[in-house]
């Protein structure tokens, strides 16, 4: 019976979940995409930074204004994402948290009153308060920002391997010693 009953509170969680994205795809795509090109800015600045450097060390103005463009572009890219992320991030979790709260409530009203002896009325009052600003917060609100950051910690690392692959094992190996320490004295 408690198997039976995880079973159909795993399915309703499973339920709720979907639909936060239910005719939510296209924003939650237009999102990522803005939020991956914001955050690609990030990576760009570091290239401009350096193009500004090879150019002031090598005393090359015609380089350093080349730069100086890109900087201009990567600017005016990254204020037109973030413009348009503070409109379409927004709508996302509005229409994210009104079809969850929608969900929550049908289901809640395709019960009757019998079904409230059983038990399992705190799943759905969870779901109605608790859950929602959770939800909204935490996983909604970050999971852009986690799609985002393993996407610029990976063009981070290609950047350092097309700039020096000794260098880039060398950061890493220094990046994996603490890791490896406090797995070598974890257990004392």
């Amino acid at each position: 019976m408690l198997n039976d009953e995880k079973g159909r509170a795993s399915g309703f969680h499973r339920e709720l979940m979907a639909s936060v994205y239910r005719g939510n795809r296209l924003l939650f795509v237009i999102n990522t995409v803005l939020y991956l090109l914001n955050y690609s800015m990030e990576l760009a600045f570091a290239y401009i930074l350096k193009l500004i450097i090879d150019a002031a060390s090598a005393l090359s103005l015609e380089d350093l204004v080349h730069a100086l463009i890109y900087l201009v572009i990567a600017t005016a890219a990254q204020f037109a994402c973030g413009l348009a992320l503070r409109k379409t991030t927004p709508l996302f979790l509005r229409r994210a948290v009104a079809q969850y709260r929608e969900t929550a409530f049908g289901r809640l009203f395709e019960k009757g009153i019998g079904a409230f002896e059983e038990g399992g009325t705190s799943r759905y009052v969870s779901a109605l308060t608790n859950d929602v600003a959770a939800m909204e917060t935490d996983y909604l609100g970050k999971l852009f920002v986690l799609i985002t950051l393993v996407f610029v910690f990976f063009g981070a690392i290609i950047m350092l391997f097309m700039q020096s692959v000794i260098l880039t094992l060398v950061a890493i190996a220094a990046a994996l010693l603490p890791f490896a320490a406090s797995i070598l004295v974890g257990d004392r």
